[in-house]
């Protein structure tokens, strides 16, 4: 039953899991007008200082999440063989992270690095999540969620914050408007290791760290990854 249920909702674009309600959409027109890539950024007040930016900007952000930039951009896949070649969207996230938080870092002892978007074993799970928690026959976990990539990290960007580099593989992963929070869970380094156990296992609040995000920015991203999906590239 627990996997029957989990692989329904994997299955199902989150785009779809998370619909409530809508601002006005926006036309094909407004949306490829924009120029790419398309991205919104909010930050703390202590990232603000630490990095020059404008403190007035600043907001209150999760304990221990310091900034967050999503970002929308479109890339060129050639065809080959039967496959034509083609534009695709892609939506990414940047977390920065103070240094106090015990995640589960890839076990190389190395300060930086860049990840294949494949090839995240060994490395900490990531998951993009709604607040509302469901009973899954004795284990609680969120009631709606899908992996996010971890792609990447820099442990010397700067004395306070670590870089978190994050990768949704497909736009239609991000929520459309919702009136209750999202959230990305980031893996404790205390957890089971979750890239190393079967794929269907149930990620449980007490193994992540959760970090809500601010919908008023992130619903201003959110408006063009749905057109993203809606419209496409031809």
């Amino acid at each position: 039953m627990i996997r029957k249920r989990y692989f329904c909702l994997l299955l199902l674009p989150l785009i779809t899991l998370f619909r409530v309600s809508y601002t006005k959409p926006l036309t094909e027109a407004q949306f490829k007008a924009t120029k790419l890539p398309y991205s919104v950024m909010a930050y703390s007040n202590k990232y603000a200082h630490e990095y020059g930016l404008d403190a007035s900007k600043a907001i209150k952000l999760p304990k221990g999440l310091e900034a967050i930039k999503l970002t929308l951009s479109k890339s060129f896949s050639k065809g080959y063989g039967p496959y034509a070649s083609k534009w695709d969207y892609n939506c990414r996230a940047e977390l920065y992270v103070d240094k106090s938080l015990k995640i589960l870092w890839p076990n190389n002892n190395r300060s930086k690095m860049t990840l294949p978007i494949l090839d995240d074993r060994g490395t900490m799970k990531v998951f993009l999540a709604t607040t509302q928690m469901h009973n899954y026959h004795g284990r609680i976990g969120p009631e709606s969620f899908t992996s996010l990539f971890f792609v990447g990290f820099d442990k010397t960007i700067s004395s306070g914050t670590n870089q978190i580099k994050l990768n949704a593989g497909s736009c239609s992963k991000f929520p459309s408007q919702a009136s209750f929070p999202v959230e990305i869970w980031l893996e404790k380094s205390s957890g089971p290791h979750y890239n190393k156990l079967t794929t269907n296992a149930i990620p449980t609040p007490n193994d992540f760290y959760r970090f809500p995000l601010p919908v008023k920015y992130t619903q201003k991203y959110f408006d063009y990854t749905i057109a993203a999906n809606k419209y496409g590239i031809q």
